[in-house]
Protein backbone atom coordinates (compact mmCIF):
# COMPACT_ATOMS: atom_id res chain seq x y z
CA UNK A 1 0.00 0.00 0.00
CA UNK A 2 0.98 3.77 -0.05
CA UNK A 3 1.38 4.06 3.22
CA UNK A 4 4.08 1.81 3.60
CA UNK A 5 2.39 -0.73 5.92
CA UNK A 6 2.77 -4.16 5.71
CA UNK A 7 -0.91 -5.61 6.84
CA UNK A 8 -0.76 -7.49 3.67
CA UNK A 9 2.13 -9.61 4.70
CA UNK A 10 1.22 -10.81 7.79
CA UNK A 11 -1.18 -13.50 6.54
CA UNK A 12 1.86 -15.57 5.33
CA UNK A 13 2.80 -18.95 7.00
CA UNK A 14 5.58 -17.48 8.91
CA UNK A 15 3.63 -14.90 10.85
CA UNK A 16 0.79 -17.31 11.66
CA UNK A 17 3.29 -20.10 13.02
CA UNK A 18 2.10 -22.89 10.29
CA UNK A 19 4.95 -24.34 9.03
CA UNK A 20 4.22 -26.95 5.96
CA UNK A 21 5.94 -30.09 5.86
CA UNK A 22 6.03 -32.42 3.26
CA UNK A 23 3.76 -35.57 3.51
CA UNK A 24 7.25 -37.54 2.24
CA UNK A 25 9.06 -36.45 4.76
CA UNK A 26 6.25 -37.37 7.61
CA UNK A 27 6.13 -40.53 6.23
CA UNK A 28 9.71 -41.31 5.84
CA UNK A 29 10.69 -40.93 9.26
CA UNK A 30 8.57 -43.99 10.14
CA UNK A 31 9.70 -46.20 6.81
CA UNK A 32 6.25 -45.14 5.37
CA UNK A 33 7.55 -43.32 2.39
CA UNK A 34 6.16 -46.21 -0.53
CA UNK A 35 2.35 -44.77 0.93
CA UNK A 36 3.21 -41.05 0.04
CA UNK A 37 1.45 -41.60 -3.58
CA UNK A 38 -1.85 -42.48 -2.09
CA UNK A 39 -1.94 -39.07 -0.14
CA UNK A 40 -0.80 -36.87 -2.91
CA UNK A 41 -3.76 -38.43 -4.66
CA UNK A 42 -5.98 -37.35 -1.86
CA UNK A 43 -5.03 -34.07 -1.88
CA UNK A 44 -2.85 -34.21 1.09
CA UNK A 45 0.72 -33.32 -0.21
CA UNK A 46 1.94 -31.31 2.71
CA UNK A 47 1.08 -31.14 6.71
CA UNK A 48 0.90 -28.32 8.94
CA UNK A 49 4.40 -29.20 11.43
CA UNK A 50 2.83 -27.78 14.28
CA UNK A 51 -0.60 -28.87 14.24
CA UNK A 52 -1.53 -31.57 16.95
CA UNK A 53 -4.42 -33.36 15.13
CA UNK A 54 -7.08 -34.92 17.57
CA UNK A 55 -7.56 -38.54 16.72
CA UNK A 56 -10.61 -37.92 14.56
CA UNK A 57 -8.15 -35.72 12.02
CA UNK A 58 -6.03 -38.25 11.70
CA UNK A 59 -8.71 -40.91 10.82
CA UNK A 60 -10.50 -38.62 8.54
CA UNK A 61 -7.28 -38.30 6.18
CA UNK A 62 -6.92 -41.79 6.26
CA UNK A 63 -10.32 -42.60 5.26
CA UNK A 64 -9.95 -39.46 2.67
CA UNK A 65 -7.19 -41.14 1.00
CA UNK A 66 -8.68 -44.43 0.90
CA UNK A 67 -12.07 -43.28 -0.17
CA UNK A 68 -9.64 -41.10 -3.44
CA UNK A 69 -7.57 -43.93 -4.21
CA UNK A 70 -10.26 -46.73 -4.15
CA UNK A 71 -8.28 -48.86 -1.72
CA UNK A 72 -8.16 -50.04 1.91
CA UNK A 73 -4.62 -49.87 4.13
CA UNK A 74 -4.20 -53.63 6.18
CA UNK A 75 -4.44 -52.64 9.75
CA UNK A 76 -0.81 -52.88 10.98
CA UNK A 77 0.02 -50.48 7.90
CA UNK A 78 -2.99 -48.00 8.93
CA UNK A 79 -1.94 -48.40 12.50
CA UNK A 80 1.48 -47.15 11.25
CA UNK A 81 -0.14 -44.05 9.18
CA UNK A 82 -2.15 -43.43 12.01
CA UNK A 83 0.91 -42.97 14.51
CA UNK A 84 3.45 -41.32 11.86
CA UNK A 85 0.20 -38.41 11.34
CA UNK A 86 -1.10 -38.26 15.04
CA UNK A 87 2.41 -38.26 16.31
CA UNK A 88 4.28 -36.07 14.36
CA UNK A 89 3.76 -33.12 16.66
CA UNK A 90 5.84 -34.44 19.16
CA UNK A 91 8.37 -34.19 16.88
CA UNK A 92 7.60 -31.23 15.48
CA UNK A 93 9.78 -27.86 15.88
CA UNK A 94 9.77 -26.18 19.42
CA UNK A 95 9.21 -29.45 21.18
CA UNK A 96 12.31 -30.61 22.42
CA UNK A 97 10.43 -33.29 24.89
CA UNK A 98 10.56 -36.65 23.10
CA UNK A 99 7.67 -38.41 23.09
CA UNK A 100 7.14 -41.74 25.07
CA UNK A 101 4.98 -44.51 24.29
CA UNK A 102 3.06 -45.68 27.42
CA UNK A 103 4.10 -48.93 26.93
CA UNK A 104 7.72 -47.96 27.58
CA UNK A 105 6.80 -46.16 31.37
CA UNK A 106 8.04 -48.33 33.88
CA UNK A 107 5.66 -49.21 36.64
CA UNK A 108 5.95 -48.45 39.89
CA UNK A 109 5.46 -50.44 43.11
CA UNK A 110 3.52 -48.49 46.06
CA UNK A 111 3.75 -50.02 49.55
CA UNK A 112 0.65 -51.64 51.07
CA UNK A 113 -1.95 -50.18 52.61
CA UNK A 114 -0.94 -51.61 56.06
CA UNK A 115 3.04 -50.80 55.42
CA UNK A 116 4.42 -49.17 58.47
CA UNK A 117 8.08 -47.46 57.97
CA UNK A 118 11.05 -49.11 59.37
CA UNK A 119 11.74 -46.49 62.13
CA UNK A 120 8.01 -46.75 63.12
CA UNK A 121 9.67 -49.08 66.04
CA UNK A 122 12.29 -46.46 66.89
CA UNK A 123 12.66 -43.90 69.18
CA UNK A 124 12.44 -40.73 67.66
CA UNK A 125 16.20 -39.18 69.24
CA UNK A 126 17.84 -42.49 67.24
CA UNK A 127 16.37 -41.25 63.99
CA UNK A 128 18.43 -39.20 61.65
CA UNK A 129 17.76 -35.59 61.97
CA UNK A 130 16.70 -35.87 58.05
CA UNK A 131 14.32 -38.30 58.29
CA UNK A 132 12.99 -36.63 61.29
CA UNK A 133 11.61 -33.77 59.33
CA UNK A 134 10.22 -36.45 57.02
CA UNK A 135 7.14 -37.48 59.01
CA UNK A 136 5.58 -36.55 62.18
CA UNK A 137 4.79 -39.06 65.29
CA UNK A 138 1.51 -38.65 67.32
CA UNK A 139 -0.04 -39.84 70.48
CA UNK A 140 -3.38 -39.99 71.15
CA UNK A 141 -5.54 -41.86 73.87
CA UNK A 142 -7.07 -45.53 72.62
CA UNK A 143 -9.77 -47.49 73.70
CA UNK A 144 -7.78 -50.50 73.16
CA UNK A 145 -7.46 -52.59 77.06
CA UNK A 146 -4.21 -51.74 78.32
CA UNK A 147 -1.78 -54.05 80.88
CA UNK A 148 -0.42 -51.37 82.28
CA UNK A 149 -1.35 -47.48 82.59
CA UNK A 150 -3.89 -45.87 79.89
CA UNK A 151 -3.90 -47.18 76.21
CA UNK A 152 -1.81 -44.91 74.29
CA UNK A 153 -1.97 -45.32 70.23
CA UNK A 154 0.93 -43.37 67.84
CA UNK A 155 0.18 -42.76 64.79
CA UNK A 156 3.30 -42.18 62.25
CA UNK A 157 2.89 -40.16 59.06
CA UNK A 158 4.53 -38.72 56.23
CA UNK A 159 5.01 -34.99 56.06
CA UNK A 160 4.12 -33.90 52.07
CA UNK A 161 7.25 -32.27 51.05
CA UNK A 162 5.41 -28.82 50.39
CA UNK A 163 4.08 -28.92 54.40
CA UNK A 164 7.37 -29.87 56.10
CA UNK A 165 8.71 -26.05 56.81
CA UNK A 166 5.41 -26.05 58.34
CA UNK A 167 5.27 -29.36 60.26
CA UNK A 168 8.65 -28.17 62.40
CA UNK A 169 6.86 -26.71 64.93
CA UNK A 170 4.32 -29.06 65.65
CA UNK A 171 7.51 -31.81 64.98
CA UNK A 172 9.29 -30.09 67.97
CA UNK A 173 6.55 -30.61 70.52
CA UNK A 174 6.18 -34.40 69.55
CA UNK A 175 9.69 -35.22 69.28
CA UNK A 176 10.26 -34.37 73.63
CA UNK A 177 7.00 -36.85 73.77
CA UNK A 178 8.29 -38.94 71.43
CA UNK A 179 11.51 -39.42 73.12
CA UNK A 180 9.65 -40.07 76.32
CA UNK A 181 7.40 -42.76 75.43
CA UNK A 182 8.42 -46.18 73.21
CA UNK A 183 6.56 -46.84 69.88
CA UNK A 184 5.51 -50.49 69.55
Amino acid sequence: SKDGSKAGSRTGSKMQGSDKMSTLVLLSRDGLEEYYQYFEKAGYKMFDGNAHPSDMQVEKVLYDTETACGIQFLPDTRVALWKALRYQWFRGPGHVVPFIERSRVPGISLPKLDYRQVDFNMRVKDIDPDRQRQFIRKTRPSDAPAFRGPAVATLHSAVPPERRGAAQGVFSSLTALGNLLPCA
